[in-house]
């Protein structure tokens, strides 16, 4: 994900229409993993009863971050044009890459990673016990702990 705050900030240098482009291709497939990614990850760590509730809090958060967004934007596009040089859009293209790089820099170190393989130095090997429990009782079938495992993506697939 770091590629894709690189992207972001870049988009504010971008000079011509097919850069714009280019970027914002690079930025989308980045990004297009992401939803499904984060699905994958809750429906690892909870129970069938309760990943409803928790992909719905997902969604709702993700809808309102949009929301918001949208209302800085204007705000930033409108009173920072020409502030330093640049013009209200490349100022959203800036204000974007500084709010997402802390975000995704905590994402990096707080991803929980998966209950069969999790280190996390926020989890005590006793939750991340009660976690793996939890799910072996619900039916959950472990992938294995080897990320580098090849026939891990086929396994996925087929769930």
């Amino acid at each position: 994900m770091s590629s894709l705050r690189v992207f972001t900030f870049t988009f504010a240098s971008a000079k011509t229409v097919p850069q714009m482009y280019a970027l914002r291709f690079l930025v989308r497939l980045c990004e297009g993993a992401f939803f499904p990614v984060i699905i994958y990850l809750i429906s690892s760590w909870y129970t069938k009863v309760e990943r409803g509730k928790r992909v719905t809090i997902f969604y709702a958060t993700a809808t309102m971050a949009g929301m918001f967004s949208g209302y800085l934007q204007a705000a930033a596009y409108k009173n920072l044009n020409g502030v330093l040089g640049h013009e209200g859009w490349q100022w959203l293209y800036i204000i974007c890459g500084i709010i997402s790089l802390p975000v995704g820099i905590i994402g990096y170190f707080f991803n929980p990673d998966f209950p069969e393989n999790s280190r996390e130095f926020y989890l005590t090997t006793e939750e991340i016990s009660l976690a793996r429990e939890r799910l072996l009782r619900n039916g959950y079938k472990p992938l294995g702990a080897s990320a580098s495992d090849k026939t891990k993506i086929f396994r996925i697939m087929k769930q």
